[in-house]
């Protein structure tokens, strides 16, 4: 994996002149991701620089395809100023946004108890849901947004040890059930993709939602999948809002889909080398918690469908 670029000064303010921009001040900023550099310009505009490899890339190709197309449907996003993708000061394609004042949830130490925030985007994600129903990409630089499915592979986390055979046929079991409900036709809707504590922008002092940053990854899916990448606790916030607005196509089974989409979160944490300090299966007990102590019982009657 390449490390995020670092860019002189003179070359930042290259950048800044050849694009005809009058800035006085540039600060790098810490990276909350793992893609992108990030510069303010003076205290207006933001510049995102990408690895230089295929997926710092493709993602800054995507955003600059699906950031203006949220944008415009009034989502609550930065506005994209300029994409340049010239390579005539970088090697690599590049972002200039409008800069938006606050920091995102991801800096918090429990992010998913800000419920506030979380309910306030399960709000705009149904704007964007609802709004963007065309999306021209002419060169197929949207992302492909598809469900996981690792029921082949639980033989094989068996086999190495990672669980055990009963616990493998037990997770196959609760998998085979909520199938039906997951592998229907659900209407494609224009999805964020990656909303991580990281991609979600608040107010510093009061923690109020602010905006849904970082396209990288969006494209066309089961809305359901934009629940995917949000921490579990706050995950019942988001649709809290969502419904305020409309409710989830295919809302009656959206709780089995959201659940097999953490399940597949579960199972690759599970099948990741272990951290220090950290256990590989704290994601699969951290889910079965939340489904046993969750209050309106929604994702529970999926589970122990399964029991």
């Amino acid at each position: 994996m390449h490390s995020l670029p670092s860019i002189s000064g003179a070359v930042l303010h290259s950048i800044a002149k050849w694009h005809g921009l009058n800035i006085a001040r540039i600060e790098r900023l810490p990276s909350t991701g793992i893609i992108n550099a990030i510069y303010a310009l003076d205290n207006a505009l933001i510049l995102r620089v990408p690895r230089n490899d295929p997926v710092g890339i493709s993602d800054t190709l995507t955003e600059s395809v699906a950031a203006p197309v949220a944008f415009a449907a009034g989502v609550r996003t930065p506005r994209l100023v300029i994409f340049d993708e010239s390579r005539e000061i970088l090697d690599v394609p590049y972002t200039i946004y409008e800069r938006v004042r606050g920091e995102t949830l991801g800096a918090f130490q429990d992010p998913s108890g800000i419920h506030h925030a979380w309910t306030a985007l399960g709000r705009d994600l149904a704007l964007l849901h609802t709004s963007v129903i065309s999306c021209d990409d002419p060169q197929g630089r949207l992302d492909t947004p598809q469900r996981d499915d690792f029921r082949d592979k639980l033989e094989w986390f068996a086999s190495r040890g990672i669980v055990t055979s009963s616990h493998a046929r037990w997770i196959g079991r609760w998998l085979d059930v909520l199938a039906p409900a997951v592998f229907r036709h659900i209407t494609p809707r224009f999805l964020h993709n990656d909303l991580q504590a990281n991609n979600v922008m608040v107010a510093t002092t009061s923690q109020g939602y602010l905006a849904m940053i970082d396209w990288g990854d969006a494209g066309w899916g089961d809305p359901a999948l934009d629940l995917c990448a949000i921490p579990l606790r706050a995950i019942p916030s988001t649709m809290k809002g969502y419904r305020e607005v409309r409710p989830f196509d295919g809302d009656d089974t959206l709780e089995a889909r959201v659940l097999w989409d953490q399940i597949m979160n579960a199972l690759k944490q599970l099948s990741c080398a272990q951290r220090p300090g950290t256990s590989r299966a704290g994601y699969l007990i951290e889910l079965l918690r939340f489904v046993l102590e969750e209050r309106d019982g929604r994702f529970r009657q999926w589970f122990l469908s399964s029991v």
